[in-house]
């Protein structure tokens, strides 16, 4: 205890100096200095352990609300990370769903200039005696999608019975026109028939629209026989004994070939070249 050590240090050199002066005021001096010395020390030490007991109480429950002050401080401070990592979240899919459109509409852009380049391609080599070119505007309502109509009338040259083609193969042909307009049915409508042949036989077949809705857009075979030379995969295109179509235009490809053991005649299946999902510009020749 360094006050009692110093308190012992002080009255060893005050009993000096009563020793050395030898006069009752030194003796009084020594006394009262001796007296409130200790006073002191005892009023520090009493200070020291009461200020030690309160230590030793309130230490613990300053620790305690200190834990607790920060479980619920971490506790807001992650609930409120929680709200800003949702934000986020929000924000990253309705980027990536912007992302999604924008790439959408690239691959649009994409496919409509690819088409537009292999038709101006198509009409630069002169294959076809091309009148003009006509953009997709819409398809008849009543005609389940078999039916389309196109920008081009009688404005443009456009007649009845003109054939209707884009760079994949055969189309149709112009059933229907007006001043501005015109409406063309597509190979895979029922109504339509068109002369054409197996490319690799050359033997002449008639092709029709097929109404299977199950199957999207396919066309069949009338008349076939068991004994017409065709394969699955074999080739169809417009033959040269058709009243409208130029000879050699790529039609489609046979898909599927069903025997009947009772009777002579087989269903065949043909897949058109032309995706009409997803027709946007189509050239106009002139049929033969």
């Amino acid at each position: 205890m360094p006050v009692l050590c110093t308190y012992h240090y002080i009255t060893q050199r005050m009993m000096q100096v009563y020793t050395n002066k030898k006069s009752h005021k030194g003796k009084y001096i020594v006394v009262g200095t001796i007296i409130l010395i200790i006073t002191i020390a005892i009023t520090s030490e009493k200070a020291n352990f009461a200020t030690n007991i309160t230590s030793y109480i309130t230490t613990p429950v300053y620790r305690l609300f200190n834990g607790i002050n920060s479980l619920i401080g971490g506790s807001f401070n992650y609930i409120a990370r929680i709200g800003t990592l949702e934000t986020d979240n929000e924000k990253l899919l309705k980027e990536n769903e912007k992302l999604k459109y924008d790439n959408f509409i690239l691959n649009e852009f994409k496919e409509e200039n690819k088409e537009l380049r292999n038709l101006l391609e198509m009409s630069e080599k002169d294959t076809y005696p091309v009148v003009t070119g006509a953009g997709v505007i819409g398809v008849d309502p009543s005609s389940y999608s078999k039916i389309f109509i196109i920008d081009k009338g009688k404005n443009n040259g456009v007649t009845e019975n003109m054939v209707v083609i884009n760079y994949q193969g055969l189309v149709g042909k112009v059933i229907q026109v007006n001043d501005i307009s015109s409406k063309v049915m597509a190979i895979t409508d029922e109504e339509s028939a068109v002369s054409c042949m197996l490319q690799r036989s050359k033997e002449p077949v008639i092709l029709k629209g097929a109404n299977l809705q199950d199957n999207g857009d396919v066309c069949k075979l009338d008349y076939i026989t068991t004994d017409t030379d065709i394969i699955e995969g074999e080739d169809i295109i417009t033959s040269n004994i058709s009243d409208i179509y130029p000879e050699g235009i790529p039609v489609g490809k046979v898909i599927k070939i069903q025997t009947d053991s009772s009777t002579l005649v087989r269903q065949v299946y043909v897949k058109p070249n032309v995706n009409y999902r997803r027709i946007n510009n189509v050239l106009l020749i002139k049929n033969k």
